[in-house]
């Protein structure tokens, strides 16, 4: 897996003290590639705007792909997990996938979103 800072950015306005602070937070792409004995299984880019249908869009605004994780790897499948958050926060949209190694498919199956 790799992830690469791409040129967009979200912004989190806040006040501190009568202050405006504006804070800017690179979002991200996740490249995923899976081998198997020199075979490519998988090789796909995951961006924020592909899950926008589990998310409000005011939440996908503010938030960046945070991070996109190996689970679990057993001998059939393996699980991902991946996290869409607002920066600085726990507000979150957490994601598993599992690439189901007999028939090379990525199933998206489930997702949690906590609000702070």
């Amino acid at each position: 897996m790799i992830k690469t800072d791409l040129d967009s950015y979200v912004t989190n306005e806040y006040d501190d003290n009568g202050k405006k602070q504006i804070d800017k937070y690179r979002d991200a792409e996740i490249t995923l590639t899976i081998k198997q004995k020199s075979q490519t299984l998988l090789d796909t880019v995951f961006r924020k705007k592909q899950f926008s249908q589990y998310a409000d869009n005011d939440f996908m605004d503010i938030a960046i792909f945070h991070n996109y994780w190996f689970n679990k790897v057993d001998k059939d499948k393996i699980e991902l997990f991946g996290v869409i958050s607002k920066p600085e926060t726990d507000y979150t949209l957490a994601f598993y996938h599992y690439f189901d190694l007999t028939n090379r498919k990525l199933n998206f199956v489930e997702h949690t979103d906590d609000e702070e």
